[in-house]
């Protein structure tokens, strides 16, 4: 291979491996509201792959957990969830360490065929305690919202 053939070679990989990089990343941000007793974990993908119709896309993707009380640890039965809709906790907990800012979240949700569906968030994540702003979603919006619409569904 000659010099000049080698570094267009080597150039061509840093443009490949730069492009990888710019092009987008998928990112999970998890915050906890001690006011409104909610978890809320959030992803989002820069990434324009080719989706319906050949049009590029990508994707949010944010799932909403309320805690009832004050307790470090609560129960599949203790939370609601809500992600394009109320979901159905089948099993699980979510554990919330204040000390060390971090979350555990462990839990599944009734898919269709009621078969569980793995929570995308599960493991132990940092997370950053911030009370909602002006339009964000809130404890009594969600409530409120899928009480008086109904809607009660689960997209995997």
């Amino acid at each position: 291979m000659t010099p000049k053939l080698r570094r267009l070679a080597v150039c061509f990989c840093m443009s490949a491996l730069a492009l990888v990089f710019l092009s987008g990343c998928i990112g999970t941000k998890i915050s906890y509201s001690p006011k409104e007793q909610m978890v809320v974990a959030t992803s989002h993908n820069n990434f324009l792959w080719l989706g319906p119709c050949g049009s590029p896309w990508n994707y949010s993707d944010q799932i909403n957990i309320l805690l009832q009380g004050d307790y470090y640890k609560s129960e599949a039965s203790q939370l609601e969830a809500y992600q394009d809709g109320k979901l159905k906790v089948d099993s699980g907990y979510v554990i919330l360490n204040r000390t060390n800012k971090t979350v555990t979240i462990e839990l599944a949700f009734e898919g269709d065929d009621h078969v569980p569906v793995q929570c995308k968030y599960n493991g132990i994540h940092r997370y950053v305690e911030k009370e909602p702003q002006e339009f964000d979603i809130t404890r009594g919006w969600l409530e409120e919202f899928y009480r008086t619409n109904g809607m009660d569904f689960y997209h995997p």
